[in-house]
Formats: structure tokens, sequence, C-alpha cells
């Protein structure tokens, strides 16, 4: 209704955390400012494994649609075609979240400094200590910081833009940002959701997801910490992705158009996610486990995406791709 801004799901959300006394759901409705609203929802630094990044066959089939091999992954494949023989670089990355990323880049050995920076105190003081643990601090520099206050100048050989440039609208002001700390030469790694903005599904994407959906068995449509079963798919309302995070894919659809605008692509690899991040949202942990009976059921749904993707039915929502700063 109202062209999705408010919908059902809004108002069943709003019951329900009523009735459980959820504050951290509730405060989605509570008046703030969009700043607040961002850093309250990124506070956290453990999530459950309940989104399809958190599938292991997942992380295997985004490795085999990137590097064509299931065992190496983006990191390794660009270190390797892009950095190969190179030592001393440094890169900048930008809201790296508790650093899982920037640790595994740091493990390539091609980076003297990685300078990670989020607003989020607590997701920095977690990759520090991570950091610590692993013997990797004096590689990763992750420190609180807004992105759009960068005043870096030509000193980067790397930028890292992984999961970020979807939350950092608008996308012109902050690729000029990345272009500017880019040494001349300097490489930008994406590593992006680039579908739908607010995540607004399509209404063929939806459809057929809730046909997949539909096959599933009950035992993998459980729901994280529930005895229900999910059995459709829904589009979340403007207003719920305003309150739970302003910054979320505000602008997303337009990063390709953007970055082919002013950097030359090197490489670009869909890695689907059209079909698949929908169709796990909420119910991934029960694929966790490595079992014949789920795995079957995941190359079902591999083998559907990649169906629909190859015949133009579908196009790719995310995307590993590398770019290079232009000359002047």
């Amino acid at each position: 209704m109202l062209g999705n801004w408010i919908n059902i799901h809004d108002l069943t959300g709003f019951v329900h955390a009523l009735l459980r006394r959820d504050r951290e759901r509730l405060r989605l409705y509570w008046p703030q400012s969009s700043r607040d609203r961002t850093q309250a929802n990124w506070r956290h630094v453990e999530s459950p494994p309940t989104n399809w990044w958190s599938i292991p066959d997942v992380k295997r089939r985004w490795n085999l649609l990137v590097s064509g091999d299931a065992e190496k992954d983006p990191p390794a494949h660009i270190a390797a075609t892009y950095l190969s023989g190179r030592t001393n670089l440094t890169a900048l990355s930008l809201a790296c979240g508790t650093g899982t990323r920037e640790l595994r880049w740091a493990e390539e050995g091609c980076f003297s400094r990685i300078d990670a920076i989020d607003m989020s105190a607590p997701r920095i003081e977690h990759a520090r200590n991570t950091a610590r643990a692993r013997q990797l601090d004096r590689i990763a520099n992750f420190q609180v910081g807004d992105v759009w206050q960068i005043q870096g100048q030509g000193q980067y050989d790397v930028v890292l833009a992984e999961q970020s440039l979807h939350h950092l609208a608008p996308i012109p002001r902050i690729l000029s940002i990345i272009d500017r700390c880019l040494c001349p030469g300097g490489l930008l790694v994406v590593n992006e959701y680039i579908g739908p903005d607010r995540f607004q599904w399509t209404k063929e994407q939806m459809h057929r997801t809730t046909a997949l959906l539909s096959l599933l068995p009950e035992e993998y449509r459980r729901l994280w910490n529930s005895n229900r079963v999910k059995r459709r798919i829904h589009r979340p309302s403007k207003l719920f992705m305003l309150s739970s995070d302003p910054t979320e894919a505000a602008h997303s659809s337009d990063i390709p158009a953007c970055l082919d605008a002013m950097f030359t692509r090197l490489e670009w690899k869909p890695i689907g996610g059209t079909v698949l991040q929908l169709l796990f949202t909420g119910i991934a942990h029960n694929f966790l486990q490595a079992d014949e009976n789920s795995r079957r059921w995941l190359q079902i749904c591999f083998a559907a995406e990649d169906a629909w993707l190859a015949c133009g039915e579908l196009s790719s929502d995310f995307v590993v791709a590398v770019y290079r700063k232009r000359e002047s």
C-alpha cells in the first residue's frame, strides 16, 4: 500500500515486538536521527547464522563463480591476478565492520598496512582484539571514523569496498573520495550488493523465490530460535528500511553505472543472490551442516538461480569486481 511505504508486516512486526517485549525491535519505532538509527543498527559484533553468507557451501559457490575454484576465495584470486609479486602495498577499507574481510586480506602478504575505518566503536574494538589475537595488528589498522571525512590524497595502492558502497550514498561522492585516495594506477576492489534500492524486490524475483521456497521440506524452513516455518517471501516496506537503517541500499542500483563512469573496469564477476539471499534469510542455519540431504537441496537451489540468471529472466544482485584508477 502507498507505494509500499508501509505494509501489513509493519503492523504485525510491531505487535509481535510488543507481545515479546522485544526492545531491540521496538526501538525501530522510536523517534531517532538517521545517524543514531544507523549507529544503533551496527553496534552488535555477533549475528545469528540466518543469512545466506553464513552457509559454507554458498561461500564455496562464490569462490567458484569468481576464481573458478571452490577453494580459492576472492582475495586469493584478486591478489594472484592483480598484485602478484608486489609487497609493501597500502590499502584503505571503508566501513570495515568487525574487520573479517580486512584480516583475510592481511593474510595475503602483499600489504604492509591496511587502514580500516568504521563508525561503530564496538565493532572496531572487536576488530582490534581479533587482529591482536591473530598477530595481524601490525598490518590491520582499525580506526573509528567517518568515511566522509577521509582526507587522503593519492597514498593508497588499493581501496577495499566490500559490502560498504551500498551504505554510502550518494555514490558519486564516495567514489570521488576513493578516486582521490588512490595513487596513480591504484585498484578499487568491490564486493557489493547492487540490487533493488531499499530491498524493494521485483515481482518476478519474489515469485521465483517463493516457488523455490515451497519446494523445500519444512525441516529446512524452520526459522531461527522458533518453531515457526518460513512460508512466504515479503518485500520490506520503505518505512521499515528507513527505520531500521537509513543507509541500507539507499542507491544500490546506481553502483554499476557510477563505477563505470569514474573508473576502468578490469573484472566483473556476478555472484547471484537475487533468489538465494531472499530464500535463505531466516533459515540459513538449517544448512550449516554438510550432510548429503542438505547439500542436495542447496545444489537444487543453486541450479535454479543459475538457470534464471543465465536466461536473463533475473540479473545478479551481488558482484565481485576490480577497477583501476583512470589517468588524469
